[in-house]
């Protein structure tokens, strides 16, 4: 007789205790005759919120939607935090010898996704009880995203009743921009303000709810019900000041007393305190920072500073990939509460604390998963706040925030064991120059005085930040950020224009300065990013682990080579992983910005890990939840040791010896297919062919073009023309004509003349929309300029000879395939540097039969070619194909299609929103 679906259930919840879970199946409540769901599930030692589970026996269709609708219904219960639908497997409901629990503990078929109300928030998943006590456990994810809606849209409404004249005194103690017109002003200072308050009234709550010693603190409903709120809530945290806290509170104080004595501040506390009581419910499942989405979204100055937010989802993922299960392997590993309170992991540039928080959140679960106990949890999250997180930015607001987010998670920490520090950026007090986590490139005992005798920083202590230098050097565990990204001019860009010199000044030498050679060659003092490298290699002891978030182009861009060589230095690291979004709804792992980013992973080498390949992972489906994000990681870690199965459903693996990677772009990045990246290394070991820039001129860049000449109405004596733009509607054939008449601008006349003399018949574009492209290079029967392509003039003789069967072979596929592999910046909308373009391989006219090709063009020069998604489909194009396989030796035919028909399925070429898919 098969078993019911209710002592299914019980058995279940049996299995789920030794997960440190308190699991109650389905009951019905004596006192109203109301049922609970099929399994609610508490934490031990926690009885006040809950998780329902709802299942059905069966994994069909409709009886995944019956499991989603009944889990759906219980998040309307004002305890309810979260919600499971689970199929079981049929078998289950089989009549077995084995118990119930027995069955629990070896099975990995359970079908299982969590729910909110608007449905499903990730796909299905199938796994075995350690995953579904993960899922039921994870509540703080979405409360996360929860609290985030929540104060985002409160600060926004309070921060409205803030008047221009408040706003700029709150821009001066803040210490932030503030901009004005005589009808317009800058709202950021008013919202970081009320940002600020929200922050403070949600540890104000969470203090007096955990019974922290603070005699006469009132409550939030109080003084949401008090006629002078303002003044109530000063009285309180003064009190709370007095004890401690001095890092969170006294931005709050500083607010506060800035705001006047009127109607408006009391409508404005009013609204940030409500929302912070819809908050308080969610807030005991906190786990992920808040703060950082709110923080950036509000103040918007990543374009400006380089900071830029990384999603929960992302942060989740690296810290997982950063410490995988087998990171200790040694004594009781995970479970020894003793050896990670030892830890050291330190984000020198950690903004709000968003890695820092998702890097003890996965040692909290490695800690349970393998044998810890629950008992011991408190110990260990104090000890993970108090000494193994180590946090360092240069923005005090940010540091504020991620010293209030850590308190949230632990309301009786001991401020002067907190590790967070302000990194002085400017002159300080004293008329010393700072440069912020830049002074962790040089040490104190070799350091030669330039402009600043010392590296002091400020560290938040008990009684509000001390003058004090982090000591890290050789000794972090893992090093763990998302450093900024931009151009150092315009990261200064918020110094006044005197201490902008010297800043830049004391940069040169520290770069000059720091001992290891390499690190001066690393560091580009012109891109902030090429800093952070060097200064994780100088943090992380000998067995250390380095994780970070990079745009793409610092895999491929020459201004990333050397800090490329740092992490294929086989003396210095493994290089572990890269992880890279092909995923166009998703191509960033930082929630403020539009470019392709990637994830890695790089260790200290070893002898588990000498000689090993580098994985390149490319994501068709980059997660947006924090759930998804662990399936993705643990995928990642099994594709790592053989079982590329589970990260099938994400996208692809492929392996990269160190002779691969050193010295050369990190090409396999490019592509979700990186058999296309092979294509590229065989053009490369080609004889017949050639880097372009040895046997030709390329140059000029087009925006030399554009600082020499502007376009003008009509033709100009001399007669000067330029290809401007690369219209696709226009450039659909391989023969062009010029679209512009140039003059050359005032003063520049000398400059303009030595460009005009770099015209040419052929020009190579430095920029394209993949999804529109039709030609990569063009013709024209007149020499010109380019400013959306760089002109190309043979050293050979005849030039427009050559110039011809160099276009044909640029829009047949090996050169797209070329092309494709040397792009910069964002993937779908590529630019193209001169030494990428001078990389690109082309027939070498003493090797192959140029004549063929330059009959190909004369034959198909004014045929239209379909865009580079369709070109499998394009007759023209493969003709080109043809003519290319007979004119240049080594070529196989059978490859040459092959990748005709990949490079139309990249997502990044077709530019689809929905995850890659066969047709």
């Amino acid at each position: 007789m098969p078993i019911n679906e209710n002592a299914i259930n019980a058995g279940l919840a049996s299995a789920l205790s030794a997960f440190h879970l308190h699991a109650i199946p389905e009951q019905t409540r004596a006192r109203t005759g109301a049922k609970r769901c099929d399994i609610q599930i508490r934490r031990k030692h926690s009885d006040r919120y809950y998780t329902a589970l709802e299942c059905k026996v069966g994994q069909n269709e409709s009886q995944q939607k019956a499991a989603i609708k009944d889990a759906q219904r219980w998040l309307k219960q004002p305890d309810c935090w979260n919600a499971v639908a689970l199929c079981y497997p049929n078998e289950l409901a089989e009549p077995e010898k084995s118990t119930l629990v027995q069955i629990f503990e070896s099975t990995e078929d359970l079908l299982m996704v969590r729910v909110s109300q608007d449905g499903p928030t990730s796909r299905w998943h199938k796994g075995g009880l350690a995953e579904l006590a993960k899922l039921v456990d994870d509540v703080g994810v979405n409360e996360t995203y929860a609290i985030t809606d929540t104060l985002k849209r409160a600060i926004t409404i309070a921060s409205d009743q803030i008047n221009s004249d408040t706003c700029r005194e709150l821009a001066a103690t803040l210490e932030l921009p503030f901009e004005s017109d005589k009808i317009n002003f800058d709202p950021r200072p008013a919202r970081i303000a009320c940002l600020i308050l929200a922050n403070m009234a949600l540890l104000h709550n969470r203090m007096r709810s955990e019974g922290v010693d603070i005699p006469g603190l009132k409550s939030l409903i109080e003084i949401l019900e008090s006629t002078n709120r303002q003044l109530v809530l000063l009285r309180n945290w003064f009190r709370i000041r007095d004890v401690d806290y001095a890092p969170v509170v006294a931005p709050a104080l500083a607010v506060l007393q800035q705001l006047p004595t009127d109607h408006q501040t009391e409508i404005l506390l009013g609204t940030l305190v409500e929302a912070v009581l819809e908050c308080v419910p969610r807030i005991r499942g906190l786990q992920l920072d808040h703060a950082g989405p709110l923080y950036h979204g509000l103040l918007q100055t990543a374009r400006y500073d380089g900071s830029f937010y990384t999603s929960t989802s992302a942060a989740v993922l690296l810290a997982d990939l950063a410490m995988p299960r087998d990171w200790f392997t040694d004594d009781r590993g995970w479970a020894d509460v003793d050896k990670l309170a030892r830890l050291k992991i330190c984000d020198p540039a950690c903004g709000t604390g968003t890695l820092l928080m998702a890097a003890a959140r996965s040692i909290q679960e490695r800690y349970l998963s393998e044998g810890g106990t629950e008992d011991d949890l408190e110990v260990l999250h104090l000890s993970l706040i108090e000494d193994v997180l180590h946090g360092l930015d240069i923005n005090r607001h940010a540091i504020h925030l991620a010293a209030c987010m850590l308190t949230l998670n632990a309301p009786k920490i001991d401020y002067n064991k907190m590790n967070l520090y302000n990194m002085q950026h400017g002159i300080n007090a004293k008329g010393e120059v700072r440069a912020g986590s830049l002074d962790l490139l040089v040490d104190d005992a070799n350091y030669i005085p330039g402009l600043a005798p010392d590296t002091s920083q400020y560290r938040t202590a008990a009684e509000g930040y001390s003058d004090e230098a982090p000591e890290l050097t050789g000794l972090c565990d893992l090093v763990i950020m998302n450093p900024p990204f931009t151009r150092n001019d315009i990261r200064n860009r918020g110094l006044p224009p005197e201490d902008r010199k010297l800043v830049q000044k004391h940069e040169i030498i520290l770069a000059n300065k720091t001992s290891d050679p390499d690190h001066r060659v690393a560091i580009n003092q012109t891109a902030i990013s090429t800093f952070f490298t060097p200064i994780a290699d100088r943090l992380l002891n000998s067995r250390g682990s380095y994780a970070t978030v990079n745009p793409y182009t610092a895999l491929t861009g020459t201004g990333g080579k050397h800090v490329r060589n740092l992490l294929t230095d086989p003396k210095r690291f493994h290089l572990e992983l890269v992880v890279t979004s092909h995923d166009n709804r998703r191509i960033y792992f930082s929630e403020n910005t539009n470019i392709h980013e990637c994830l890695i992973i790089a260790r200290r080498p070893t002898l588990g890990n000498k000689g090993k390949l580098t994985a390149f992972v490319s994501l068709a489906e980059n997660p947006a939840s924090v759930s998804e994000a662990h399936y993705l990681a643990d995928a990642i870690r099994r594709a790592l040791d053989g079982d590329k199965l589970p990260l099938s459903s994400y996208g692809t693996i492929a392996w990269r010896s160190l002779e691969q990677l050193r010295d050369k772009p990190w090409n396999a990045a490019c592509f979700y297919d990186q058999t296309l990246a092979d294509a590229y290394d065989s053009l490369l070991l080609n004889k017949a062919l050639t880097p372009i820039g040895k046997i030709a001129t390329v140059q000029p860049e087009g925006r030399r073009v554009r600082d020499a000449f502007s376009k003008a109405r009509y033709r100009q004596i001399p007669d000067m023309r330029a290809l401007w733009a690369h219209k696709s509607e226009r450039q659909i054939t391989m023969l062009t004509t010029p679209d512009e008449f140039l003059v050359p601008k005032s003063g520049k006349h000398k400059y303009a003349e030595k460009l005009w003399d770099m015209r040419s018949n052929l020009l190579l574009v430095n920029r394209m929309r993949l999804n529109l492209t039709r030609t990569v290079a063009v013709f024209s029967d007149e020499p010109v300029l380019g400013s959306g392509f760089v002109p190309v003039i043979p050293q050979a003789r005849d030039r427009e000879f050559l110039c011809k069967a160099w276009c044909v072979w640029f829009n047949s596929t090996p050169g797209i395939v070329a092309f494709l592999n040397i792009r910069q910046k964002n993937l779908t909308y590529p630019h193209f540097s001169l030494n990428g373009l001078r990389s690109l391989p082309v027939p070498n006219p003493d090797r192959c039969d140029i004549k063929r090709l330059v009959a190909a063009y004369g034959e198909f020069a004014d045929e239209s070619l379909l865009a580079l998604p369709l070109m499998n489909e394009d007759s023209v194009r493969r003709a080109i194909d043809e003519a290319v396989l007979e004119a240049v030796p080594g070529l196989s035919s059978s490859e040459v299609i092959n990748w005709n028909d990949s490079i139309p399925l990249e997502p990044s070429v077709n530019n689809k929103n929905e995850p890659f898919q066969l047709s």
